[in-house]
């Protein structure tokens, strides 16, 4: 149980790690109020002024969360698809 905790945490890590920078793009998209400003022009801007870390600022309070999350929610899905578990054929419980 640990071990697949750890493995759920870890990958919702990983996801994190991979889909940041665009998340940091959009927030960016978002908050812009006085015009419409496309996906390079913010994602120069953020790169022009901040470097590459500028794709990564606030990410470990992300990783943090992410990690309790993750760990919690796959044995709480396990829990519930055995308790739960329907066959996929006819649509009946599986006991």
């Amino acid at each position: 149980m640990l071990i697949k905790m750890w493995a759920a945490g870890v990958a919702g890590q990983a996801s994190w790690i991979v889909s940041y920078p665009f998340d940091i793009v959009k927030t960016q998209i978002q908050c812009t109020e006085s015009r419409r400003v496309g996906l390079m022009e913010v994602s120069r801007r953020i790169y022009a002024e901040e470097g590459t870390l500028g794709f990564f600022k606030g990410v470990s309070p992300t990783l943090a969360r992410s990690f309790v999350v993750n760990s919690v929610a796959l044995p709480c899905f396990e829990y519930l698809n055995d308790k739960y578990l329907y066959d996929s054929k006819d649509g009946s419980k599986s006991d």
